[in-house]
């Protein structure tokens, strides 16, 4: 048994007590100056015993009104079931940093009062199903992680989560049913993972996503209705994907879609006229980074300016050679894929050789 070092607690009256480290316990030997002004409704934390790194019921003796709990970086292999079953109120849970490696069925049980989960930066390969059940939080995050695949009903009664942040994992297989549970979905992080292909009827779950990031994956196309269901979708985030041509049918069901981000992907023709007819709500485009011959590229701007589409809010500003309001362009048409370094380095050339001199 040793004692898990706690760098913050917080109390129900919403006063937060900070220290370096505290441990009572085996650290100070119960020395009471090291706890002086900590209000007695928080005794549970000033022994915290864990088992071979796992957190379990066991590790909170006694029924706490904490509102924010941190155990970052303390080394935490594993999280049992009902572990933190005693603290109800909790609204602050940080256990990013750690090894955790395991999350049992309804380890975070209980739990209905969350407004933040951190599970980033630890050794998750898979996410057990009913993990989350009984978990209602505004955020959940999960990123930075070796998770391969979501499996289905992975969120099989989770009360509410309305972020979830999966990025940057290994993620390359999701289900039809990995996101069933999670009706009150908002924003869905998934960007930098290894998907390259999305199924049809994931999102009948979560028809009240607003913000969806599927940046930095190997997608390079969608199957007709793939966005079925998303109809109150306000942002989607494609850039750092793989596509050869975007096919613009894809939007059609994106009913309130405003920002679209199809940067970084390779691109060297767009139907602009199909991006608009299949979605007419859409006010930012973000298109830099791609192969644009400069004709195209200035027929592109010209009729999305025509129809109030702004192309050139987000861009990265590539200034130093031929571009478009700092999206590089190329003066010779484009008509096969190539790296964008490669095309950035044609680019450049391209422009030295068009420098005039008087």
């Amino acid at each position: 048994m040793e004692t898990l070092e706690v760098e913050h607690v917080v109390g129900d009256s919403g006063r937060e007590f900070q220290r370096e480290r505290i441990s009572l316990g085996k650290q100070y030997g119960g020395d009471p100056s090291k706890t002086a002004g900590i209000p007695e409704n928080i005794d549970v934390v000033r022994k915290l015993m864990m088992k071979d790194r796992h957190v379990s019921s066991e590790t909170f003796p006694i029924q706490a009104e904490l509102v924010s709990f941190n155990a970052s970086d303390s080394g935490i292999q594993n999280i049992t079931e009902k572990a933190f079953a005693v603290l109800p109120m909790l609204q602050y849970l940080y256990l990013q940093g750690n090894k955790i490696s395991g999350i049992s069925p309804e380890a975070f049980v209980n739990l209905r009062q969350l407004y933040e989960l951190d599970l980033d930066n630890n050794q998750l390969t898979e996410l057990t199903p009913r993990s989350f059940h009984g978990v209602e939080s505004v955020s959940v995050s999960i990123s930075h992680n070796r998770i391969k695949q979501i499996y289905k009903n992975t969120f099989e009664g989770v009360l509410g989560i309305m972020a979830l942040n999966l990025s940057y994992n290994q993620i390359a297989i999701l289900h039809t049913e990995s996101l069933k549970g999670l009706e009150n979905l908002e924003i869905l992080d998934l960007q930098h993972n290894k998907l390259c292909y999305i199924p049809l009827g994931i999102f009948q779950y979560v028809q009240t996503i607003k913000d969806l990031n599927l940046s930095g994956n190997k997608i390079r196309a969608f199957s007709p209705g793939t966005f079925s269901g998303l109809k109150n979708l306000l942002s989607l985030n494609l850039a750092e994907n793989e596509f050869s041509e975007f096919d613009a049918s894809a939007l059609l069901p994106l009913a309130k879609i405003s920002n679209l981000d199809i940067s970084n992907n390779g691109l060297y023709y767009l139907d602009a006229h199909s991006v608009h007819t299949n979605a007419p709500t859409i006010r930012t485009l973000t298109i830099n980074d791609n192969l644009w011959s400069c004709s195209l590229l200035t027929n592109l701007v010209q009729f999305f300016k025509s129809v109030n589409i702004d192309t050139l809010e987000n861009t990265c500003g590539r200034y130093d050679v031929t571009n478009i309001n700092g999206v590089a362009c190329s003066i010779e048409p484009i008509n096969v894929k190539i790296s964008f370094e490669k095309f950035l380095h044609d680019v450049t050339e391209q422009t030295k050789r068009n420098v005039n001199f008087c």
